[in-house]
């Protein structure tokens, strides 16, 4: 038996869409040569008769999150997303509703209405007016603005709404701080949080951008900042990589802890079971192990059918070779079916 069935879920991150209206030039939406990749990206959108009919109220119901941070799309793309996160609110009064946003998609009522439903949204806007479109490319400062104003205004009427303002640090914006946090209090934000991205060890590049989603422009250099704030991953992660080398040399025994997928974490209060539901349907147990068509789960995917919920239930996915095979790699029990992401992510060194 699976150790995560329909009656445990208790969080579930949806990629409500794969589209996005923004380009930033690190997003794993492109290649190295930022060409869109159009097997990923740009093709679905979780729809509100998939979370009502395969996901289910009861399984809703017993939620302590829902959230929608996506791979390759922004959440607020999603044509029903308004309809689907009144529909999550409604059916669980309790559990904490989160959207991650480039903020930069939509009109202003949308925003407004969003506020009103009980949710967090965390806006990525990386600097001021002058910084942020470095990075967030094709995102509009005075819409953005506007879109906030907007949520701000309309979370006045319902106190489990808020909005973080969630900021990646670069050379050029990170003398901005104080003046972001500034700004955020001005227009209502509950808190700022400042990150450096871990993917710059994800990719080989010099910083250097000459093409976004086949718009040419100026080239432009986007630099790590000067002084570490926040998280900072300081081991290059391979996901591609499937056996062990000098670097890995435990990758067969190192032991996991996985908050997603491991029923056994020795703090309970900790453990999670944790499903991530893409656009395109499939089911996984986090967002780390990616696209099953794409990422190096392929090799334990099986009848990829079989954890895709436009062609199964949730409770044939959990039991299928997939899930299976899966949780054997991390227990150890058969170290070929080991994943590079979990290893890397949730080996404990």
């Amino acid at each position: 038996m699976s150790y995560i069935t329909t009656e445990n879920i208790n969080t579930i991150n949806a990629e409500l869409s794969n589209y996005c209206n923004a380009a930033c030039p690190m997003c794993s939406r492109f290649d190295f040569d930022l060409n869109l990749r159009k097997d990923v990206a740009n093709n679905s959108h979780t729809t509100l008769s998939l979370i009502k009919e395969k996901v289910g109220d009861n399984v809703i119901k017993n939620l302590k999150m829902f959230y929608s941070c996506g791979t390759y799309g922004d959440g607020s793309m999603n044509p029903e997303a308004l309809q689907i996160f009144e529909h999550i609110r409604k059916t669980n009064d309790k559990c904490d509703v989160e959207l991650y946003t480039n903020g930069g998609a939509r009109t202003p009522e949308f925003w407004n209405e969003l506020g009103k439903i009980g949710i967090t949204v965390r806006w990525h806007i990386d600097g001021l007016d002058d910084t942020n479109h470095l990075y967030r490319r094709k995102v509009k400062w005075d819409k953005l603005m506007a879109n906030v104003k907007a949520f701000v205004e309309g979370a006045r009427s319902n106190n489990k709404s808020s909005a973080v303002w969630n900021c990646f640090l670069f050379k050029h914006n990170q003398h901005q701080q104080e003046d972001i946090k500034k700004l955020a209090r001005q227009l209502g934000f509950s808190g700022t949080s400042f990150f450096e991205t871990t993917r710059w060890d994800d990719f080989d590049y010099d910083g250097t951008f000459r093409s976004v989603n086949s718009i040419k422009v100026d080239d432009y250099k986007i630099e790590k900042p000067n002084k570490k704030d926040m998280r900072v991953d300081k081991e290059t992660i391979d996901f591609n990589k499937t056996e062990a080398d000098d670097s890995n040399s435990d990758f067969a025994t190192r032991k996991i802890e996985c908050l997603s997928c491991t029923a056994n974490h020795p703090d309970k209060k900790r453990a999670n079971y944790e499903i991530y539901l893409m656009a395109k349907g499939w089911v996984t147990p986090c967002c780390w192990i990616g696209d099953p068509e794409t990422h190096e789960s392929q090799k334990i995917l099986g009848d990829k059918k079989t954890i895709n919920l436009n062609h199964s239930t949730l409770d044939e996915i959990f039991e299928s070779e997939f899930f299976k095979r899966l949780q054997g790699g991390i227990y150890g029990t058969t170290p070929d079916d080991r994943l590079m992401a979990c290893y890397s992510c949730c080996g404990i060194k």
